[in-house]
């Protein structure tokens, strides 16, 4: 019979006590190594990519679309190679030439 008094029964209820103990403090570091995990893994990428869309204005909203100054161009539905790219920009960059004047001398 178990009493109060009983030294074996204090003795497994203190062993049970530092088990549960034991298991809270690794449960506590296998969650804290799991938290790290997600956060490195999926929560900072995430405000990588949120934060470098805002413009260098304060409390500003990002645009939709590419940020002023840079051009998307697409070939085929495809992005252009770097070389394609270049040629396209020179084409948009290049002063027009001036249409024949109408005033110029034909000859006759």
């Amino acid at each position: 019979m178990n009493t109060d008094n009983d030294p074996s029964n204090d003795e497994s209820l203190g062993r049970a006590a530092n088990r549960y103990v034991t298991f809270q403090i690794v449960s506590a570091i296998i969650g804290g190594i799991i938290f790290l995990i997600f956060l490195f893994a999926v929560i900072i990428p995430m405000f990588n990519r949120t934060s470098s869309s805002f413009s260098s204005q304060s409390g500003s909203m990002p645009m939709a679309g590419p940020a002023p100054g840079t051009t998307t161009v697409t070939i085929d539905g495809r992005p252009a190679t770097p070389a394609e790219r270049d040629m396209v920009e020179s084409q948009i960059n290049k002063k027009p030439t001036p249409p024949p004047s109408s005033h110029a001398a034909t000859p006759h």
